[in-house]
């Protein structure tokens, strides 16, 4: 480091300068520094090492009368010169410069050392405060996992509903088609041999032969009625239901719900720098003191009473509906429900109730008129085979074929 050339004596000019005296703002030597303090108006002037001070910083002038400023007025917190003091701060409480700057020097070192703590403190919540800013990412980042993990599992589970009813109604089609088929068979089988009998009938009724005509006509007889009477009828395959639960869905009550909490507690760095250990939480309703250690005076200054506190932030809460997701609850069900109905040949579906009538297209029914026409409407009382007992108007059980009739 360089050293600062050593000045002379301002005075004698011979030897070195080593004292500085404040208000002259020069430098002396030992011997002319004792003689300057005898003299009487300087007598009271402040001298320091001049090594340690810096002439080149001037003091200041009082712009009233042109004079350096050699007291402090306590009173009116002013810089006075020797004129000033006399005329304008009479009776004032007043010191020299020097031991005013001491005592300005003590208590700013108490307000710095104060200022110094209040920042520490204000470094040390922004750096919790960011730990806070991750905390914050990681639950929120966390409800939006669990919130997609409870919708994905209600998905699945939806999903999975979906495969069991899909794979519930083709057995069940696949039972019923085989069952039917099987039901076709046999009235195809049973159509083909009466048709055979039927052609055999016919075929003697054509021959001129009368003596067997008669031989076999109860024969003939019983083979006709017992063609008219045989059953063509396939049951109806059960109807496949389903009934959805909700025509609109509140999801929330599928999901769940989210809370932003907000806890009743403060941490603040003054409450635990004056009032506790840091790792301390003070919340309402607890009984507090300053510590035994804690320097009112240190906060005399607005710096050291920054407000550094920051609330405890609000943490995010999912509430699943349930653990367990029951999904036919959310989609709905399905039933495979067997009716009272026939299917005829024509495909047309009657049963017991309805109003039907005989078709246009049948010219005379297989058991005749009676006393009703095709304008005649009745109600379906029983089904036997593939006759229909019905009620009309105009006779209470007449009996028709199945293939004859038609609803209303």
């Amino acid at each position: 480091m360089a050293q600062s050339p050593v000045r002379s004596c301002e005075i004698c000019e011979n030897s070195p300068g080593s004292r500085y005296c404040t208000v002259c703002e020069q430098c002396f030597c030992k011997s002319c520094e004792t003689s300057h303090l005898k003299t009487k108006s300087c007598r009271n002037h402040v001298f320091q090492d001049a090594d340690i001070s810096n002439p080149e910083v001037k003091t200041l002038i009082c712009k009233q009368h042109g004079e350096k400023f050699t007291y402090y007025c306590n009173t009116c917190k002013l810089l006075t010169c020797n004129i000033c003091l006399p005329t304008l701060h009479n009776k004032h409480d007043f010191c020299l410069i020097y031991d005013a700057a001491s005592k300005a020097r003590s208590r700013l070192n108490k307000d710095v050392f104060a200022a110094e703590d209040a920042v520490s403190s204000s470094k040390q919540t922004i750096s919790t405060s960011r730990l806070t800013l991750n905390t914050i990412e990681d639950d929120a980042n966390k409800a939006k996992g669990d919130i997609a993990e409870r919708v994905t599992a209600i998905f699945n589970a939806i999903h999975n509903t979906k495969d069991g009813y899909f794979k519930s109604i083709e057995k069940h089609k696949i039972k019923e088609l085989h069952k039917l088929g099987e039901d076709i068979l046999k009235i195809e089988k049973v159509t083909e041999n009466s048709q055979e009998v039927l052609n055999k009938i016919k075929s003697s009724i054509a021959e001129e032969n009368n003596v067997m005509l008669l031989d076999s006509l109860s024969d003939m007889t019983k083979a006709l009625k017992s063609i008219a009477f045989v059953s063509t009828e396939t049951t109806v395959p059960s109807k496949i239901q389903f009934h959805p639960v909700l025509t609109t869905f509140e999801a929330e009550k599928m999901i769940g719900d989210i809370n932003f909490v907000k806890p009743n507690t403060i941490i603040t760095k003054a409450d635990t720098f004056n009032f506790v250990k840091s790792n301390t939480a003070i919340t309402v309703g607890d009984r507090v003191r300053l510590k035994p250690n804690f320097d009112l005076s240190r906060f005399s200054q607005s710096i050291s009473c920054v407000n550094t506190e920051t609330a405890i932030t609000s943490s995010i809460q999912f509430h699943p509906v349930s653990s367990k997701i029951e999904a036919e609850k959310l989609v709905g069900n399905i039933k495979f429900a067997k009716q009272n109905t026939i299917v005829k040949e024509d495909e047309t579906t009657i049963k017991v109730g309805d109003r039907v009538r005989v078709k246009p297209s049948v010219e005379r029914p297989h058991h005749g008129w009676g006393c009703i026409s095709h304008r005649s409407v009745g109600e379906v009382l029983s089904l036997e085979g593939s006759v229909l007992h019905i009620q009309f108007p105009e006779l209470n059980d007449w009996r028709g074929l199945l293939r004859e009739m038609e609803l209303a």
